[in-house]
């Protein structure tokens, strides 16, 4: 399934929607890319890897789950640090023409957007590092719960 879904690399670092673009990379190594800029926002969902991002100068390390949110001229850079982990992430680009229309619409759907850019925090837990089920309290059978808890 990863082979279907995966996207090959490209080192353009401009949008060619007017609204969003959503790629899956698994890679090796990420050559030709340097400290740059975008004029769109641009999302991170880090899945495996040992890489650091260094964002405005500060150097962030994500785990899995970790979700990276860099708004437009904000410069970052990538920095491998073993190239024997695949480098596996989501990465989801927003067009700052297409972030306005939704805030039109609801400021909820930019929130994260310019809370990312108003407080220079750009690395967000999303919170699914470990899963556990919880015994539903005072159940006289003892029976857990159907969902999973996420902490």
């Amino acid at each position: 399934m990863k082979e279907k879904l995966q996207t090959k690399f490209a080192t353009r670092q401009y949008m060619i929607s007017d609204t969003f673009e959503l790629y899956y990379y698994s890679t090796d190594d990420v050559p030709g890319v340097k400290e740059h800029t975008h004029t769109h926002y641009e999302f991170y969902l880090f899945l495996e890897g040992a890489i650091s991002l260094e964002i405005d100068g500060v150097l962030y390390t994500p785990t899995p789950g970790d979700l990276l949110l860099i708004p437009p001229g904000v410069p970052h850079h990538l920095v491998m640090h073993d190239l024997s982990v695949p480098y596996r992430r989501f990465v989801f680009w927003v067009s700052a023409a297409f972030a306005e229309q939704l805030r039109a619409r609801s400021a909820d759907y930019v929130y994260l957007m310019e809370y990312a850019a108003e407080n220079q925090k750009y690395l967000f837990l999303l919170g699914f590092r470990r899963v556990q089920h919880d015994p539903v309290p005072h159940h006289p059978t003892g029976l857990r719960k159907c969902g999973p808890i996420i902490l």
